[in-house]
């Protein structure tokens, strides 16, 4: 019973309360349909007036203003509108506008300066908002039909038309659009897409767009700055158009853009569109592009493109990573051609500086460039791939190069920078011919390289190391053909007169001629058979510390303080390959240069290990020589630590001094350094005519004075040497001042040794000498003994083959501690037909000559006495004769004739036997000397005994002496015209 009182009292209160609500319903319904006006409604923030509010079959709603200001003075919100709460915005739009059959809000106030309304009757929609205004018609059946009359969005100044259908039962919408941008009037976008207002499909096309500037109110936000800048400035094109896009997106919020990206198909194109991808570069240009988005990436495919001359065919680019970072990438063939520096550029505007420039070959290249759009900071620039180039020339660090080929790879990324670069047969000049392979590291700033040596080739001739390429020069002899006047064409040009055009075009074509003709020897010469490969080291991570070296030749070098230094550390390791260190019999030693312009230069060569023909004042041999010098655009200057070798070069002048240096001619004559032994090489052209001599003489002289009347500084070397000792056959002269000038192929000698001169000419290889005044100390100072006494000497003689011959002549002097003489004069005077006649004065005071002469001749071997004519006080002697120099052994044959003074007496006086009365009257005894200088042997002979051997030797080693002789006198006289 009470439980059924109790569920009586529940239906009782459902009852009661149904009747309420349905009552107050009622009430509501039949207020409304009477119709509601509010004046002024406040709720909150939210202020309305004239409210008005009925209920026929729909609602009817007209409001005259909507003060909604207050909400947007609140500080914005950061949260975006997510397409979810869109859609679902737009779906409980639709639902509450079909409840309504008239809305009308005549303003809508958002803030002081925007306003806003909204008017619908039924069947026709509008609505302005700030930056929209829209006009639509509305058919309310099953199906809620929309049809856009009119929809402007202000800012971006587009107007979209079309309509839309939606079914409430299946939940689906479909709708049909077109977008026009009101600045691009041919341009439509044209949308059809259907949608269960979680997921949509939507297909797309275009019209032919001229521009997408429409869009650039979409990219407002700071971080899409970059991104907006290569949309619109850097990319220019003719004409755009979609032609097929399909669009499938899910409206969740986290998988909206991903499902976007992942689903959706888009092609276009573009027509002549160019792209700069810096503002340092001229435009990459196409013809027809097409562009093509599918999973997740925009592949943009050119069909013929170009930048600046180089054909780009094959080329295309991608865009991806487009949700997070959008990274473009952009791969870039070209076929060989003649590009010059264009790859160069393109590469340095992103500071990828490539060490090749003046590229004149035909090149090509495949590479991958990458640029990475990041939040608030400049695009990320990356870039792989290969230049390959051809055979032709360019510059490496501004060294002009040729090569077969070359490849440069490239790996540059943010974090590191590597340039590979691999050559074939690449050359410079006619200096090197090498296949390398380099490593930059422009991070690091490093630079190593490898390399396959062909050739190596430095000479002291540039006109050598500059002139075209050649594998096959004979290093051994490399120099051109040195110059030198044609004697057999000189005369038909001396007959026409010095004042002829002939004579004076010889002239001018010979000092040319001259100018042009440089000492030629290889510094550095290397194959592949000798010097298979060759490394280098380059460390440039600090620009004031720069360091280089060269491992197998112990090179290196830096730059430090602003100056570049260069070293040899050890030329040992050169001299395998340095030909010029041969021809000076270098054998070891280490050099530094340093420089701050190149221009002035400095240099030190320390501990060379040479053996040169000259000596000390100690008597000390120059085995080791070290030399400071410097080179600057006047002149080169050299000089030993000591100043006592000094060397300048100015222009064509080349200057040495020498000071207290003593020379030795046995081992100049007898040096193995090809540098010397050359000079005195047998293998010389034909020996010229005394004819030709006399007109080379003339001719010189002639071009001399012409040097001179028109200041032309001559090709010279000038040596001075102070207090020098010439050293020949172990004997010491000494010569105050010694003046030597090498000139138009001829060599002048002057020097001098108090009142003593000598004087010497070296033409075509003989050596002309005259020396005069000389004393009889002086003599003794070359013999070191204490042999003569007094009187005064002359020599003339020439020196050619390495054979002297000559004439020494001598007056008023006296021979002393001679043991020849003494050992020939105690002869005498054990000869008893003699004794009656004897001098008391012979030999006591040494033997006194008046006068005498000597003509000789002398070899590394022999000293050739051709003919001997001393006239004494007491005693006269006559003869030839032989010496061996290196055991002093003698052969002389002589003719002594004593008692000059007696010659009236002897002259009536029968002498038989030993005896000879001469045609002047005189005594005349026949010697016959042998033995050795210091241990003489002389024997007293018959006149028909005398032996020939001495003389039959004489004349297989030497020339008739007396000949040659006479012939020297004459070369001498013609030159300097002395007497």
């Amino acid at each position: 019973m009470n439980k059924r009182k109790h569920v009586s009292k529940k239906v009782f209160n459902v009852i009661i309360l149904f009747v309420a609500v349905f009552t107050l319903l009622v009430v509501i319904h039949k207020t409304l349909s009477n119709g509601i006006h509010i004046q002024n409604l406040k709720i909150g923030k939210l202020g309305i007036s004239e409210l008005y509010l009925k209920l026929n079959n729909k609602l009817s709603l007209e409001v005259e203003r909507v003060d909604l200001s207050a909400f947007f003075h609140q500080k914005p919100t950061k949260k975006r509108l997510e397409v979810s709460d869109l859609i679902k915005n737009i779906r409980y739009g639709i639902w509450a506008v079909s409840y309504f059959e008239k809305l009308k809000v005549k303003e809508i106030i958002l803030d002081d300066k925007n306003k806003a309304n909204i008017f619908f009757d039924g069947n026709k929609y509008e609505l302005e908002f700030p930056g929209v205004k829209g006009e639509f018609s509305l058919e309310d059946d099953k199906n809620i039909k929309l049809k856009i009359i009119n929809l402007l969005f202000k800012d971006i100044k587009v107007q979209v038309d079309g309509n839309a259908h939606y079914s409430p039962k299946a939940r689906k919408m479909a709708f049909n659009l077109i977008v026009k941008p009101l600045i691009e009037p041919s341009a439509a976008i044209y949308l059809q897409g259907l949608t269960d207002l979680k997921t949509i499909e939507l297909k797309i096309n275009t019209s032919v767009m001229k521009s997408l500037a429409f869009l650039k109110p979409l990219f407002q936000r700071q971080s899409q700055k970059n991104l907006k800048t290569w949309i619109f400035d850097k990319i220019q094109f003719a004409s755009f158009k979609i032609d097929n896009a399909l669009i499938k997106a899910n409206f969740t919020p986290s998988e909206f853009i991903p499902s976007l990206l992942e689903n959706s198909v888009v092609k276009a194109t573009l027509m002549k569109p160019s792209v700069v991808f810096n503002d340092g570069l001229s435009p990459i240009k196409m013809d027809k592009t097409e562009l093509v988005f599918k999973n997740k990436q925009l592949l943009i495919q050119p069909q013929k493109i170009t930048y600046e001359t180089m054909e780009l065919t094959g080329s295309y680019a991608t865009f991806s990573n487009l949700l997070e970072a959008p990274k473009l990438e952009i791969f870039l063939k070209t076929t060989p051609n003649y590009y010059g520096d264009s790859i160069k550029d393109l590469l340095s505007a992103y500071k990828v500086v490539l060490p090749l420039d003046k590229i004149s070959t035909p090149s090509s290249a495949d590479l991958k460039l990458t640029l990475q759009f990041l939040k608030n900071t400049a695009p990320l620039f990356s870039v792989q791939g290969n230049v390959n180039l051809q055979e032709g020339t360019l510059s490496l660090y501004n060294i002009p190069l040729y090569t077969q080929n070359a490849s440069v790879s490239l790996d540059i990324t943010q974090e590191y920078q590597y340039i590979y670069i691999e050559t074939t047969h690449t050359r410079y000049e006619n200096m090197l011919d090498l296949d390398a392979k380099i490593a930059l590291d422009l991070n690091k700033k490093t630079l190593s390289l490898d390399s396959l040596v062909h050739k190596i080739r430095f000479n002291t001739n540039n006109n050598i190391n500059m002139r075209s390429y050649g594998l096959n020069n004979d290093p051994d002899n490399p120099q051109p053909t040195k110059f030198s006047l044609d004697l057999k064409s000189l005369h038909s040009i001396i007959q026409e007169g010095e004042n002829s055009e002939a004579f004076r075009r010889k002239i001018i074509d010979t000092i040319k001629a001259q100018s042009e003709d440089k000492f030629t020897k290889d510094v550095f010469y290397a194959t592949e058979d000798t010097f298979k490969n060759l490394s280098l080291n380059f460390d440039f991570s600090n620009p004031n510390y720069m360091q280089w070296s060269v491992p197998q030749l112990l090179l290196e070098g830096e730059f430090k303080d602003n100056a570049y230094v260069f070293r040899i550390k050890d030329l040992k390791k050169i001299k395998p390959y340095s030909p010029i260190m041969k021809y000076f019999a270098l054998e070891d030693g280490s050099l530094e240069v340093s420089t701050s312009d190149f221009v002035n230069i400095d240099f030190f060569a320390k501990d060379l290990k040479i053996t040169l023909p000259i000596y000390h004042s100690n008597g000390k041999q120059f085995d080791s020589l070290s030399l400071f010098g410097s080179i600057n655009k006047d002149e080169i200057s050299v000089y030993t630590p000591s100043k006592s070798i000094s060397i300048k070069v100015k222009g064509d002048q080349k200057d040495i001094t020498l000071n207290n240096i003593d020379l030795s001619i046995d081992d100049f004559l007898d040096s193995k350094m090809p540098a010397i032994a050359g000079l005195f090489s047998k293998e010389r052209k034909e020996k010229p005519s005394s004819k030709e001599i006399q007109d080379e003489d003339i001719f010189i002289s002639a071009k001399q004075r012409y040097e001179k009347a028109h200041k032309i500084i001559p090709i010279s070397t000038r040596i001075h040497a102070k207090d020098v000792v010439l050293i020949y056959k172990k004997m010491p002269f000494p010569l105050e001042n010694l003046d030597i000038v090498a000139q138009d192929d001829r060599v002048k000698i002057d020097g001098n040794y108090k009142n003593g001169m000598i004087m010497a000419d070296l033409v075509h290889g003989a050596l002309y000498l005259k020396a005069h005044n000389f004393s009889g100390d002086y003599i003794n100072t070359i013999l070191q003994k204490d042999f003569v006494e007094g009187g005064l000497f002359t020599l003339i003689g020439a020196l050619e083959d390495q054979v002297f011959n000559g004439e020494l002549k001598f007056q008023n002097t006296s021979l002393k501690n001679f043991a020849l003489m003494q050992n020939m004069i105690n002869l005498i005077n054990t000869i008893p037909s003699l004794i009656v006649f004897r001098n008391p004065h012979l030999g006591a005071n040494g033997y006194q000559i008046k006068k005498g002469s000597v003509v000789f001749g002398i070899t590394k071997e022999y000293l050739g006495l051709e003919k001997i004519d001393l006239i004494g006080k007491t005693l006269d002697v006559a003869g030839n004769g032989i010496i061996e120099l290196d055991k002093n052994k003698l052969d002389l044959n002589l003719e002594v004739s004593t008692i000059k003074a007696l010659s009236n007496v002897l002259s009536k006086i029968p002498i038989v036997g030993y005896l000879i009365l001469g045609k002047e009257g005189k005594v005349t005894t026949n010697v016959n000397v042998k033995g050795t200088l210091d241990n003489p042997k002389t024997k007293v002979t018959l006149a028909t005994d005398i032996i020939q051997a001495p003389f039959k030797i004489l004349r297989r080693i030497f020339t008739p002496i007396d000949i040659i002789v006479d012939e020297v006198k004459k070369n001498i006289e013609s030159k300097r015209k002395l007497k």
